[in-house]
């Protein structure tokens, strides 16, 4: 029974891996994983890959369409994030550049779904720990205007997000 599901996931990265053609920095084999193990948005994932081929799964299945955003506790560029659906590769992060995110949004939205998101390294010998969060912005606090806010982000690279309202 366990090398039939290994095979199915086999098949469905394959089909998934056609869809990402051209995609840089796509896994190089997602099948090949260490572990699969299920997390939520806001919860904080942290390991290590033990060697260089070896990918490390987690499940991220989410009840209603969201809107995300990656908290990275890593420096390490040698450390890779795919998150992968039903229609293949849909985003690939290097968790060590993953700060800052330059003039882009850090945002990006998933439809309601199971996901993988499958951890590599970015060379057959690297072995990078590494650490990350998924927070769901619909979970941010609302703001009122003219009240200070103040807060720690703990790791020191984490995520505070508040919302406002305003009339256009």
């Amino acid at each position: 029974m366990g090398k039939r599901c290994y095979g199915m996931r086999r098949l469905q990265f394959a089909q998934g891996l056609a869809l990402a053609e051209g995609m840089p920095d796509v896994p190089p084999d997602v099948a090949a994983a260490a572990h699969d193990v299920a997390i939520t948005p806001g919860q904080d994932v942290t390991g290590q890959i033990a060697a260089g081929t070896e990918t490390n799964r987690y499940t991220l299945t989410l009840a209603n369409n969201a809107r995300l955003v990656l908290s990275s506790f890593s420096g390490d560029t040698s450390a890779q994030l795919a998150i992968i659906g039903a229609n293949g590769t849909m985003r690939t992060i290097n968790l060590g550049q993953a700060q800052g995110y330059g003039s882009g949004s850090p945002v990006f939205s998933l439809a309601a779904g199971s996901y993988t998101l499958a951890v590599t390294g970015t060379t057959s010998t690297a072995t990078p720990a590494y650490g990350f969060s998924l927070y769901d912005i619909s979970t941010s606090q609302a703001l009122t205007a003219g009240t200070p806010v103040s807060a720690t982000l703990q790791p020191n690279q984490g995520i505070a997000a508040y919302t406002i309202s305003a009339a256009a």
